[in-house]
């Protein structure tokens, strides 16, 4: 069978799969290390607003989604992390997974189905090198398992449920499907145009493409072989060499604080957002928002919207925030961190409209000396929260 044919035949049981239209949902994040740590955590993502929830800190080369036991599995190269829906912004780690033949498994990509873990990892002495692996979940021992076909360099793996096939994204674009329950071989469904870090199967033969660097993610739709718009942002501004990415059909990220919008990048990072506690009308103190990687010596001012969120361009930046704006107390020689408890900023009756059920658009503006010379800042992503009681 041709290349053509192939696709053609894939795609036929790709469409007679995706009758319904699933409300899930899509979990992202970048592989890290010691350099890279203001990446490292994994994010939901609703893909009809675009809001971004951080679920817990750590760096995933891979994502692989339980949607049934509640549970997600992180690769960070070859150590695993196990996450439960709802259990708070920690992870457990479980270990360094090993191959049966000795040595860490460099993980790319990961998937579950059929109640297994698997994974890839990069090969490179085609056709008969290892690169689809078993994970066994009580040893952390990776088994390969027999493949027809040899593929140097699988980014990432998705499952799809109702057809029990695989998706694997390889590094020059093409997308295959494998049916590894059943032991059969890649066939080749789709080509995407480009090698990115990662991905993940959507509904109604959508593929997120993401990759380790700042803007709005591609989607594919598998069905026409056409990308469609989207303005769905990244959380990450750059990484290293994988993205993980996978679709949790029953997740919704707990109420409370939503990351929109796309900070400002420059050389090397972002303003990372970051929020603890409630926002509250009595509480008097205890919700913080945190900044870091705040360039040296910069003037930082706080400003918030009662009137909803945007997404202008505005001196180098994106405005995030709807007019009118209200100005919070500026702060000069910043470097780092910026905290400010905005419980206490409610409680100080410095804007009657910060009253319980009031949902509130924060963003930070940073300006450091040269930027003040040509009229250019720094600007976070937004923060959306509604004040309790």
């Amino acid at each position: 069978m041709n290349r053509n044919a192939a696709r053609i035949a894939s795609l036929t049981l790709l469409l007679a799969s995706w009758t319904a239209t699933a409300s899930a949902q899509l979990l992202v994040g970048v592989q890290s290390n010691a350099a890279n740590t203001f990446n490292a955590a994994v994010w939901h993502i609703d893909v009809t607003t675009g809001e971004r929830t951080m679920l817990f800190p750590g760096g995933a080369s891979a994502i692989a989604v339980d949607d049934a036991g509640g549970r997600v599995f992180v690769a960070n190269a070859a150590q695993l992390s196990l996450w439960s829906y709802g259990s708070g912004q920690t992870a457990t780690a479980l270990g360094s997974v090993q191959r049966a033949s000795g040595g860490a498994l460099n993980i790319t990509g990961m998937a579950f189905g059929g109640g297994r873990l698997f994974a890839t990892t990069t090969a490179s002495n085609l056709p008969t090198a290892q690169w689809l692996f078993e994970i066994d979940l009580s040893t952390l021992v990776a088994t390969p398992l027999p493949t027809t076909q040899g593929l140097s360099w699988i980014e990432a793996v998705s499952f799809d449920a109702t057809s029990g096939l695989f998706y694997l994204q390889h590094d020059d674009g093409d997308i295959y499907t494998m049916d590894i329950l059943g032991g059969g071989s890649p066939q080749i469904v789709a080509d995407i145009g480009f090698g990115p870090d990662g991905g993940a199967l959507g509904a109604n033969g959508r593929y997120y493409v993401t990759y380790d660097n700042a803007g709005p993610f591609s989607i594919f739709d598998l069905t026409t072989n056409t990308y469609t718009g989207s303005s769905i942002w990244s959380p990450y501004f750059n990484g290293l060499d994988a993205a993980g990415a996978d679709w949790a059909p029953n997740f919704n990220a707990a109420p409370g604080p939503r990351v929109y919008c796309q900070p400002s990048p420059n050389a090397v990072n972002h303003l990372r957002t970051l929020h603890a506690g409630t926002p509250s009308a009595s509480a008097g103190s205890g919700f913080t928002i945190t900044h870091t990687q705040v360039p040296n010596n910069s003037r930082v001012q706080p400003h918030f919207s009662l009137s909803g969120p945007a997404s202008a361009p505005f001196l180098g930046g994106l405005r995030c925030v709807r007019v009118p704006v209200f100005r919070m107390p500026q702060s000069t020689g910043v470097s780092g961190t910026h905290v400010l408890d905005f419980n206490a900023y409610i409680a100080s009756g410095a804007n009657p409209g910060l009253v319980a059920g009031q949902t509130v658009w924060f963003q930070l503006a940073t300006q450091t000396p040269a930027g003040a010379a040509n009229d250019t800042f720094t600007l976070s992503a937004g923060l959306r929260f509604t004040i309790a009681p």
